[in-house]
């Protein structure tokens, strides 16, 4: 059962449960856990506001209104479900909201963050990445950069996706940026003017690291010790004169 998942909405500012869902969960009737709310109504009301809701259409057990029902929060909902016998059912279910709300909180966050990074729908194109930014990625990769009208190296999309991209990128934003992205668009052009930001800062940062490599296997072990990202630790060679 502890894998049922509780599936929660978003009501006055925050994620909640509906009141019919934990008396299912329950194995009761909706009426004996929604008498539960109204019987304790000031004391729901201390940990936040109560919204009541009726459904059009639908019909309490042997009545003749539409069933009205609580959308409670997380707080709510715990205090709901410590008015019940501490059961093994009521613990299991305890579990489940706990995780309800806690990847509600994680959703809730990542949709900020991915407000704060991209775009609804691509830039104007423009050049972020300088030639001085290619021609340090030539020299550690031993090849050939002579400006974009004649095309740049896979390898240098491939640095450029771990070391500054990925970088800089949770995951989930790094993912929905990429599934976002046109094939005739660049990456840079979705990102909002903060993330245009920081995205010049990593351009520079990587610039510098290559700049100052032996090799591209210096430089990668340069970025994971800058960075932090997961890789084999390698032997950081002193800095190129």
């Amino acid at each position: 059962m502890s894998d049922n998942v509780i599936q929660l909405v978003h009501s006055a500012g925050e994620a909640r449960v509906d009141s019919r869902v934990i008396a299912e969960q329950l194995g009761v009737k909706h009426k004996h856990s929604f008498a539960l709310v109204t019987r304790y109504q000031r004391k729901f009301e201390e940990l936040g506001q109560l919204p009541f809701q009726k459904e059009v259409g639908r019909r309490a057990q042997g009545g003749g209104r539409a069933e009205r029902f609580a959308l409670l929060n997380e707080d709510q909902a715990y205090f709901l479900l410590s008015l019940s016998r501490n059961s093994d059912l009521v613990v299991d279910l305890k579990l489940r909201l706990v995780k309800a709300f806690r990847d509600a909180r994680n959703q809730a966050g990542l949709d900020s963050v991915m407000g704060m990074i991209l775009l609804t729908a691509p830039a104007p194109w423009e050049k972020r990445f300088g030639d001085d930014y290619y021609r340090a990625l030539a020299r550690i990769t031993g090849t050939v950069f002579e400006g974009h009208a004649k095309g740049t190296p896979a390898i240098f999309g491939q640095i450029t996706d771990r070391w500054v991209y990925t970088a800089i990128l949770p995951k989930e934003v790094h993912a929905e940026l990429k599934a976002r992205r046109g094939e005739s668009e660049r990456m840079h052009q979705w990102l909002t003017d903060g993330g245009r930001d920081r995205l010049d800062q990593q351009i520079r940062m990587v610039t510098l690291i290559a700049d100052s490599s032996i090799d591209r296997k210096d430089f990668e072990a340069r970025c994971m010790q800058a960075f932090g990202l997961p890789g084999q630790l390698r032997l950081i060679y002193p800095q190129a004169a």
